[in-house]
């Protein structure tokens, strides 16, 4: 037995699930306290079906791990959240401080903008990319605006903070994850790629349409497409038994000091662009009450919250990243038409279990 609805838990994530057209397969996870409880649709392959060991990409949620990394640093008095970026990158300066970076608030642009990157990555998406060279494309571009003056997205905040960190340990990025993060909470199968675009096995293969050449009847499978340039910022490879531990550990700061937990929580404010009640915070969003973050790279999908006044987690995992439903003309993402409601398969899914759960979140549609 369990503290909460098995049943409808699994109702609602196969209802969900039926509407989330272009998705072949997608993991949900639920824990309140010692009790687990997972559900698996679809498929990983056509022959393989999906499992809570199913290995696929986390894309953004990376950014809640390197910002915990982060934090570690600030505890241990290395690095300071109002220093300035300069002080340890002198290319980046400007006034912006760390604590700019890491809440969205420095102006840097989206490399995920760059028309000349992108083309170079849709040319050849299976090449690695560099750190330095997405980090470059997103300073060349123009300041979408003074420092610490409102709230931008951008995936360059997130890489050059893992550069930063890399440059004052003097450890690889990879080796500060291990350490500081996959260790002490067991994290066995979360996988950093470095520049490498395979998977551990078992693993998921990703399907997008955003891709030339894709269309609803075949997608484009992005599974071995390089992540090498969403480094720090959304390359991770997890599972949801992972992230569902991940989940917990961020929502509670079980990496951090209650005063560093507490001071994260409170960085956390409007985050317009997000959509309506999204607040953003130090590598942590916060829709409905739920706290964690969202992933998106081409081919996958990762939601992965806590509800804090009910110590409940929830994680879902998709392996395709195709939106579905009545959207509107010019959907930024490419999308299937149908009856449901315009969204994404991971927003859907987690709308649907934490409705179940009795704490229902509204989360952006894509």
């Amino acid at each position: 037995m369990t503290d909460f609805p098995e049943s409808e838990l699994a109702a609602a994530a196969q209802q969900a699930f039926d509407l989330c057209a272009g998705t072949p397969g997608l993991v949900v996870g639920v824990a309140k306290g010692a009790d687990t409880w997972f559900g698996s649709y679809g498929h990983a392959d056509s022959d393989t079906s999906m499992t809570p060991n199913t290995h696929l990409r986390i894309g953004s949620v990376t950014k809640s791990f390197t910002a915990s990394i982060l934090l570690q640093f600030v505890e241990a008095g290395t690095i300071g959240l109002d220093d300035r970026i300069a002080t340890y990158l002198p290319d980046v300066d400007d006034g912006l401080t760390v604590r700019m970076l890491a809440t969205m608030r420095s102006g840097i642009a989206d490399y995920t903008a760059d028309p000349a990157l992108v083309a170079q990555i849709i040319a050849d998406p299976t090449a690695p990319r560099t750190s330095a060279e997405v980090i470059a494309a997103g300073l060349a571009a123009p300041r979408l605006f003074a420092p610490d003056a409102q709230f931008a997205y951008s995936n360059t905040n997130y890489v050059i903070l893992g550069s930063l960190l890399e440059q004052v340990s003097g450890t690889p990025f990879a080796t500060l994850l291990g350490d500081r993060v996959l260790t002490p909470l067991g994290l066995a199968e979360t996988w950093w790629p470095g520049d490498s675009s395979s998977m551990p096995d078992p693993f998921a293969r990703g399907y997008t349409l955003v891709f030339p050449g894709a269309t609803p009847e075949t997608p484009v499978d992005t599974t071995g497409f390089n992540p090498a340039w969403a480094g720090t910022a959304g390359a991770l490879v997890s599972t949801a038994k992972d992230m569902l531990i991940f989940a917990r550990a961020l929502g509670t700061g079980a990496l951090l000091s209650a005063e560093t937990h507490a001071m994260r929580i409170a960085s956390l404010a409007e985050a317009p662009a997000l959509g309506p009640g999204v607040d953003y915070g130090i590598g942590l969003m916060r829709i409905s009450g739920w706290i964690g973050h969202s992933g998106h790279i081409p081919g996958y999908r990762a939601a992965c919250y806590y509800h804090p006044h009910s110590d409940v987690a929830v994680v879902v995992l998709t392996a395709g990243d195709i939106v579905a439903g009545n959207c509107p003309d010019g959907f930024a993402s490419a999308s299937i038409p149908t009856d449901a409601a315009c969204m994404s398969p991971t927003a859907r899914v987690f709308d649907a279990v934490s409705q179940a759960l009795g704490h229902p979140s509204t989360t952006p549609t894509a």
